[in-house]
């Protein structure tokens, strides 16, 4: 039986997939329809920007899907990837530390979610629904 826990990240991880296709297809969107005369000749960049972020989105979401599935599916193989997304993370977390105000807040608080996430998932009733 898949554990509580496991349960609500993997449905988080639907919702952060689609929260990821959503901003792609607005930045697609968007990014084809600037007008020039907002940004001058800075106009052509944004829209590549604004593509290339789409891109890089859709990508994201294609992750989240696939590890979140993986999850709700007991996949060995999800748990790895979502480790190593969430040891990314807490790197992540820890070059905003130095910025600080705003963006030290927010990695103290990426660390911290982060971390407890890490610690559950390794818990033995949790490794051992997924076969690790």
């Amino acid at each position: 039986m898949r554990p509580l826990g496991v349960t609500i990240l993997a449905i988080l991880g639907f919702i952060g997939a689609i929260g990821c296709f959503a901003v792609a297809g607005i930045f697609a969107v968007f990014g084809q329809y600037i007008p020039p005369g907002e940004l001058g000749e800075a106009a052509p960049l944004v829209s590549l920007l604004m593509t290339v972020g789409s891109f890089v989105f859709v990508v994201i979401g294609l992750v989240n899907l696939v590890t979140a599935y993986g999850l709700w599916k007991g996949a060995s193989w999800a748990w790895w990837i979502y480790l190593i997304l969430l040891a990314l993370g807490i790197v992540s977390s820890l070059f905003m530390l130095p910025q600080g105000g705003v963006g030290m807040t927010q990695g103290i608080i990426g660390i911290i979610i982060n971390g407890i996430i890490i610690y559950y998932i390794t818990r033995p009733h949790v490794k051992e629904y997924f076969g690790v």
